[in-house]
């Protein structure tokens, strides 16, 4: 028993993700596999420091050491490593927040979003 119950709260689905956020220093996603998270998008996007776990879809939206941290998955050692190391350097944790806030801003705007999908369906349609 970790003793844990006052620290960590298992909140369930929520459809308005920010206030929690804003009350975020750094954000983590452990994951043994993702596609797309759309949680973790909405952290870079409001700037908050990410680390998430080096999977096929977090890998293609997180650059390590740039934009966030990536830990090998069902590596705790490492996940601890870089929470601490975020946690101990704030100017690269803010660094990281805001480089991320800008990757979002750039890759995923309606008109990329609207690039992609127009080369998707060209691809598919000789």
């Amino acid at each position: 028993n970790l003793k844990l119950e006052n620290h960590v709260f298992l909140l369930g689905e929520q459809m308005n993700v920010r206030p929690w956020f804003c009350g975020m220093d750094i954000f983590v996603l452990p994951s043994l596999w993702e596609g797309t998270p759309n949680v973790l998008l909405e952290a870079m996007a409001l700037g908050l420091p990410c680390i998430a776990s080096s999977v096929d879809g977090i890998q293609e939206i997180l650059e390590g050491g740039k934009t966030g941290l990536l830990s090998p998955p069902g590596d705790p050692q490492k996940l601890s490593e870089n929470i601490k190391a975020l946690m101990n350097n704030l100017p690269f944790r803010n660094r990281l927040g805001i480089q991320a806030q800008e990757v979002i801003a750039q890759r995923f705007t309606v008109g990329e979003m609207l690039e992609n999908y127009q080369e998707a369906y060209h691809r598919m349609v000789p």
